[in-house]
């Protein structure tokens, strides 16, 4: 969903270097430099919109592990990316958007939250530091909207 944290994580296209390793993905993952990458998909999309046509190949020469979760309260999908040694970041990343996620992470504040994404996306420190400054800015611009 375009409002969800993950989504903007990990797609949003402002300066800086908000989302350092869009458009780099499966170059980085080759390289062994990015452990981990998502696409995101609503229902409303067609498969071949979601710009990860390219894994494919490395998917079945077992260089990339693919999983995809429909996450039907949101009407939408994630298609995730993990190199063979660190699938555990799906699982990791489903049990952060599971819908009872809530309820095991209580005292997780949302900067908290968009930590562990970056981690889990392979984000360097500062960028996701980066991301969490421009993120409240957002988050400020429209409360003052309302």
């Amino acid at each position: 969903m375009p409002n969800d944290p993950v989504h903007i994580l990990s797609s949003a296209t402002t300066g800086g270097r908000i989302n350092p390793h869009g458009g780099q993905e499966l170059a980085l993952m080759l390289e062994g430099i990015k452990p981990f990458a998502m696409f995101g998909q609503t229902d409303d999309m067609a498969r071949d919109e979601v710009g990860d046509e390219e894994f494919a190949t490395f998917v079945e020469r077992g260089q990339l592990v693919y999983e995809g979760i429909h996450y039907p309260d949101e009407s939408y999908t994630r298609h995730y990316y993990a190199l063979p040694t660190e699938t555990w970041r799906i699982k990791a990343m489903h049990a952060l958007k599971s819908e009872d996620a809530d309820l095991k992470f209580p005292s997780f504040t949302l900067d908290d939250y968009y930590r562990m994404v970056g981690f889990l996306l392979g984000y360097s420190k500062a960028d996701v530091e980066t991301f969490i400054e421009s993120s409240r800015a957002r988050r400020e611009r429209m409360a003052h909207r309302q």
